[in-house]
């Protein structure tokens, strides 16, 4: 019994070995090298600008909290109401329109 179960796992795992193997050749694309142009142009980059006092470690829980703030902003912005507001002259404008004609009216709209 203990042994069936044995092969059932080790059965699963060569299946899951092979399942990512697969995966990981589907994959083929490879990071593109730099040129010698662009590592030249990062050296004399980094002469004018000390980039070691800029780095920063960053824990995980600031990074999630950051990655949070940032999703709640793009989703407000994205879903910020419809249409602008009228100007309250136009808005004026269109109830004496409706007053002064009665086809402009609910019935009009009905047809």
């Amino acid at each position: 019994m203990a042994s069936s179960v044995l092969s059932i796992g080790r059965d699963h795992y060569e299946s899951l070995q092979s399942f990512g193997s697969l995966r990981s050749e589907e994959r083929e694309v490879r990071p593109r090298r730099l040129t010698d142009a662009a590592r030249l142009s990062l050296v004399f980059w980094s002469r004018f600008f000390d980039w070691k006092e800029s780095l920063t470690i960053v824990t995980t829980d600031s990074f999630i909290r950051w990655h949070r703030k940032g999703f709640q902003f793009h989703w407000r912005w994205t879903s910020r109401g419809g249409r602008p507001a009228l100007p309250k002259e136009i808005r004026q404008l269109i109830a004496r329109m409706v007053e002064e004609n009665v086809t402009l009216g609910r019935r009009a709209h009905r047809r």
